[in-house]
């Protein structure tokens, strides 16, 4: 039921994410490709993480785009914090989303270097992000300490590698 329920989810997150970008035949005959695909249908009846993850990692980005788009900075503010609780929750689920994390932090960064006059807002609203990923963060910490070590490790070491790479 948690895996059916995750991935009704996603399909609805999915559809509003295709209705942005496409016309309403094009976002129903993407998320047609998902419902009745019968491989994944049939990978429901599996207890596992991977439809959950599916669906916060897909929410997280929905929601990192409706950032980008808002113009209302009140709203803005609201959406930064809303985006980083679904990357948490998405991380929560499995630390790979720590990787959103990432991939939302570059966006702004470059949107940082490219926008000089939003400069400001854009610095506030990482902060709001990054704030609310670490809070929940840090409850979690409280709450299960000590299971997210390795993982953690691993991505530690991959970024010194590139590091490396690059020096």
């Amino acid at each position: 039921l948690p895996g059916l329920l995750t991935y009704l989810g996603f399909l609805l997150v999915f559809f509003f994410m295709t209705k942005r970008r496409f016309s309403l035949p094009e976002s129903l005959l993407a998320v047609s490709l998902f419902a009745f695909n019968p491989e994944l249908l049939r990978f429901l009846d599996n207890i596992a993480s991977d439809t959950p993850f599916l669906f916060f990692s897909t929410l997280a980005l929905l929601l990192a785009d409706m950032y980008t788009d808002e113009a209302n900075h009140k709203r803005k503010l609201w959406l930064a914090a809303i985006t980083g609780t679904a990357i948490f929750a998405a991380f929560f689920v499995r630390t790979q989303g720590l990787i959103l994390l990432g991939a939302v932090l570059l966006f702004q960064g470059c949107r940082f270097l490219m926008q000089r006059d939003q400069r400001r807002q854009l610095l506030i609203d990482s902060l709001v992000i990054v704030s609310a990923f670490v809070i929940l963060w840090g409850i979690l910490a409280l709450i299960f300490p000590g299971g997210q070590t390795s993982y953690l490790t691993l991505y530690a070491g991959g970024v010194k590698l590139c590091l490396y790479k690059l020096a």
